[in-house]
């Protein structure tokens, strides 16, 4: 199991062995799991072979979960592991369809499906962080109160959906965003923003909502040149690496997904 969705079952499988490392039952297996939030839940497991049980859990959270073992009694042990939850929008710059497609893989060839998700993923990640954010996402911010402005961490954001003063909606007439620059200025010129430490949440949409053909392009490319790494041999790197490639934002992408990006705003030009 590498990957899972949220509401998935995901299936956990532990195994006991002895101090010369063969399979064997311990007395008691328990397996914990620690979620997202920190709570824990302990998975019900069944002794399917000598030495291996295996439980099933619900996922409800997306992101990073720890699991651990604990054998008692009869050879004692304990090890830790992880797996980790996407969430119900895993923001994928193209679909897993289309990757398939890109790499020639059969609509129905599955094999791979949890290594090309993580491809996916990742290609969002790099492609966003040297370029621009594509995907819609919303992002809350607290900060202090009492000034003309308050400079957002995100720029070209699309909206600001909401200003709360400690729980009270703030009235929007009072406020205005510069977009580009991520700022938030209080209106009419010269007023303040609600005097207060850290009273303020900004709730905003960033992103453009569209992925433009370019850049599904580019978000192809990345993923067809990770894939193609992966299937092949180790070979002898003369030079160093790869020859083709160019460091952005301190990613190692290649010169063709750089150029359908935008290489001058993000200073390969």
């Amino acid at each position: 199991m590498t990957y899972v969705d949220v509401g998935d079952v995901a299936t956990l499988t532990g195994h006991v062995r002895t101090s010369a490392g063969v399979l064997a039952n311990a007395t008691a297996v328990t397996c914990t799991v620690t979620q997202p939030d920190t709570t824990t839940t302990t998975v019900a497991l069944s002794n399917t072979a000598t030495g291996t049980y295996t439980g099933g859990f619900t996922v409800t959270q997306p992101g990073r979960h720890r699991v651990r073992w604990v054998a008692t009694g009869a050879n004692a042990g304990a090890y830790p592991d992880v797996f980790d939850a996407f969430p119900a929008n895993p923001r994928f710059l193209i679909s897993l369809a289309d990757l398939r497609d890109v790499l020639n893989l059969a609509a129905d060839n599955t094999t791979h499906d949890d290594e090309l998700r993580l491809y996916l993923a990742a290609a969002t990640v790099v492609i966003e962080d040297i370029d621009r954010l594509y995907l819609l996402d919303v992002h809350t911010h607290v900060c202090d109160g009492g000034r003309p402005a308050i400079l957002l961490p995100d720029v070209n954001i699309s909206e600001v959906t909401g200003v709360d003063e400690d729980g009270t909606t703030v009235d929007p007439c009072t406020y205005r965003l510069d977009a580009k620059s991520g700022i938030l200025l209080a209106y009419p010129r010269g007023s303040l923003l609600p005097d207060g430490l850290r009273n303020l949440t900004v709730t905003y949409t960033v992103g453009a909502g569209e992925v433009p053909p370019n850049v599904r392009m580019a978000a192809r490319e990345l993923c067809r040149h990770w894939w193609q790494r992966s299937q092949q041999t180790n070979r002898p790197a003369f030079g160093g690496g790869d020859a083709d490639t160019v460091y952005v934002a301190g990613y190692a992408v290649p010169n063709f997904v750089v150029g359908m990006l935008h290489p001058i705003d993000i200073g390969i030009a």
